[in-house]
């Protein structure tokens, strides 16, 4: 993970251990954390030096770059520095309600406001000497989960997740928990119809708005690992229709996709589910499409013809309004006007191609816009509209 041309380390729908020093510099992102992976980022609490611990800097955009459904659930005694850039060292996709980045070095020109996220509690910072901190309890539930999975006493490490899950549903960690039974479950007995029962059955999670996106997510991954494609590609689908964020619907549309992959019986691909256009034939069309989707999350995306597709995070869409979304046949863009203006709308299909382009002028005050999808196939579409000095981008479901 050292001087990549992209990401030193990126963490995808998977369950990882950050540590041993790594030094991780001069790529565009040091660490990716995408698409409900369990990480733990973990220095060196004994180094006396930046060397001597885990060293993440001067990588040109973020140091650490994660979604919220990908937080790490353990992220100390790390240096992470980069004194001349202009963007976050750590950084999310979305708002996140609470980020745990205490006992960590910033550098000596670290000022929080322009170099933290919203959500990042980062107090006490670590001042590169041998320290120590309080371990609460539901993070000695953790360790202990994860203890006994790596001695192989997986039923006594469900037992104990399952305890934190029930006893600290307001932790951070008990979202974690939720992801880690999935990854147990993968080492272990593989009985995916199980866990999900579990996930169903459990009031808690249910009860819990947050846990329960949390578990809705991981129920479709586990009819995927138990090979129950149809209902997997159901789950993703609505996910997609119906996503709890924009990162949400970009990891719903990459996991369905792989799911087609998975498939051994490829004349099934054919016979299920109905948005077609994540059915590909190869799996190097598979990957393409994965990398395009993923940069959506970072802002403007250029596809492989060459056209900048705009993703839903790249400004703010409160000015420039879309309705209904998801919409059967048309959608409106509603807008004010302080003047006179031209308007520029621009559509692109989920494959980044242009597929509309109106240039229009319109006058002073309320205005509206109406685009109509009809001729073309329902699916996933992207919309760039410039209203004045007013600019909007996002995504659109077009449904059958």
């Amino acid at each position: 993970g050292y001087d990549g041309d992209y990401a030193g380390i990126r963490v995808f729908n998977s369950n990882v251990i950050i540590q041993r020093n790594i030094e991780i510099s001069n790529t565009s992102y040091g660490i990716q954390l995408y698409d409900h992976s369990n990480s733990m980022i973990n220095g060196n609490k004994l180094a006396n030096n930046v060397y001597e611990t885990q060293y993440i800097h001067d990588n040109q955009y973020n140091q650490i770059l994660a979604t919220c459904q990908s937080l790490p659930w353990y992220c100390h005694w790390n240096a992470i520095v980069d004194e001349d850039n202009i963007d976050h060292l750590f950084d999310t996709e979305n708002r996140c309600s609470y980020i745990d980045v205490r006992w960590n070095y910033w550098g000596e020109n670290f000022d929080p406001a322009s170099d933290l996220v919203w959500g990042c509690d980062y107090e006490p910072i670590w001042n590169i000497s041998p320290g120590t901190r309080m371990i609460y309890e539901d993070e000695q539930l953790y360790d202990s989960a994860c203890i006994l999975a790596d001695s192989g006493n997986y039923i006594g490490s469900k037992e104990t997740l399952d305890y934190l899950i029930n006893n600290f549903p307001d932790s951070t960690l008990a979202s974690i928990a939720i992801k880690e039974l999935f990854w147990l479950e993968k080492e272990s007995t593989k009985d995916f119809d199980s866990l999900i029962s579990y996930y169903q059955n459990n009031s808690i999670i249910q009860n819990d708005s947050m846990l329960k996106e949390t578990a809705t997510y991981m129920i479709a991954l586990s009819e995927r690992e138990a090979q129950n494609y149809d209902t997997a590609i159901v789950r993703f689908e609505e996910i997609i229709l119906n996503p709890p964020s924009f990162e949400d619907s970009i990891f719903a549309i990459i996991d369905l996709a792989y799911t087609y992959q998975q498939i051994p019986d490829t004349s099934l691909r054919s016979t299920v589910g109905t948005l077609s256009q994540y059915k590909f034939p190869f799996y190097e069309q598979f990957i393409i499409s994965r990398e395009y989707h993923l940069g959506l999350l970072h802002g403007i995306n250029t596809a492989g013809n060459g056209i900048e597709v705009p993703a839903e995070n790249e400004i703010s869409n409160k000015d420039i309004i879309a309705y209904p979304n998801p919409f059967i046949s048309s959608v409106t863009f509603s807008y004010t006007l302080e003047k006179p203006s031209t308007i520029s709308l621009e559509i692109f299909n989920s494959q980044g191609q242009l597929v509309q382009s109106n240039i229009l002028e319109q006058a002073e005050g309320q205005n509206e816009v109406l685009w109509n999808a009809e001729t073309l196939p329902p699916g996933i579409y992207y919309f760039k509209i410039q209203a004045g000095d007013k600019l909007s981008s996002g995504k659109l479901i077009f449904l059958q």
